[in-house]
């Protein structure tokens, strides 16, 4: 019998219902369960269909980058200003908005921007804006992933029941929520807390100010303009860090060690006791 033969047995076991019978998402994860159990397939396997299900299941709130993470430009933007902005922050893609990021116009390419450049030295950013593509949080990103697809739209705006701007999504973060299921089972880095060989702590980007406060005996400052570690370490800075850039707060130190293009993804603490005190960063 070949190696793959037990597979297919079981893939076949998993859908051998009539076609009048639906196989539920329950009955689906207990085949699954069993078929990792008895080695018909094996645990990287099985992640990767469980993460199809919560693929389905998980909503543009969820995995988009917040408000606070966001780089946005205003319309009025000084043309040095906004080249320098925008090659400091190496964006291709960047959202536009007058007054408040709550009122975003469009998203600006930095390839049409380039092109403006070479045939005029002013730039108006109203010549060059393009439609930006709404979403509500509520929406599955399952569904979302398609929109984005079908209208060939990079970006997506997200929006709260007000109107207000909550964030971005881009088809990465999509992606990579996807197929991030099973990189995570070799990286560790859907853990919140990771502790290396040689006793050095990170922490997830995405962990809360609350849980990193319980968990290291802390005291950060919690905030409504930020949720996270990542948001904390925006507003401290004003900017979305750079790469193994240090921030230091009291007695804490944050070293970014993992970051994509909109948000922080690893960071490395340091917790030095306090005057008068031990204490333990673990």
């Amino acid at each position: 019998m070949s190696e793959s033969e037990p597979r297919i047995s079981f893939i076949k076991k998993l859908f051998k219902k009539s076609k009048s019978e639906s196989v539920s998402e329950e009955e689906v994860k207990q085949f699954l369960e069993a078929g990792e159990r008895s080695g018909a397939i094996d645990k990287t396997e099985h992640e990767l269909i469980k993460s199809i299900f919560e693929f389905t299941d998980t909503t543009v709130k969820e995995i988009m980058v917040p408000r606070t993470d966001v780089f946005a430009v205003e319309i009025t933007t000084p043309r040095d200003t906004l080249i320098h902005s925008l090659i400091d922050q190496g964006y291709t893609r960047v959202p536009v908005y007058k007054n408040s990021i709550d009122n975003i116009l469009g998203i600006i390419y930095t390839k049409d921007l380039l092109s403006v450049l070479e045939h005029r030295d002013i730039i108006i950013l109203q010549d060059i804006i393009r439609p930006a593509y709404m979403v509500p949080e509520s929406k599955k990103i399952s569904v979302l992933l398609r929109e984005l697809q079908k209208n060939r739209q990079h970006m997506a705006i997200v929006i709260d029941e007000f109107g207000g701007t909550e964030g971005i999504i881009t088809i990465e973060d999509i992606i990579e929520e996807i197929v991030g299921e099973i990189r995570d089972e070799y990286d560790e880095e859907h853990s919140d807390v990771i502790t290396a060989s040689d006793g050095s702590v990170q922490v997830n980007g995405g962990m809360s100010i609350h849980d990193f406060n319980k968990r290291f005996k802390t005291e950060l400052p919690e905030d409504t303009d930020y949720d996270t570690i990542s948001g904390f370490l925006h507003k401290q800075t004003g900017r979305i860090p750079e790469l193994n850039e240090e921030i230091k707060y009291q007695n804490i130190s944050f070293v970014v060690t993992k970051k994509n293009e909109r948000r922080i993804r690893l960071v490395k603490i340091k917790i030095s006791p306090l005057e008068g005190e031990q204490h333990n960063e673990q």
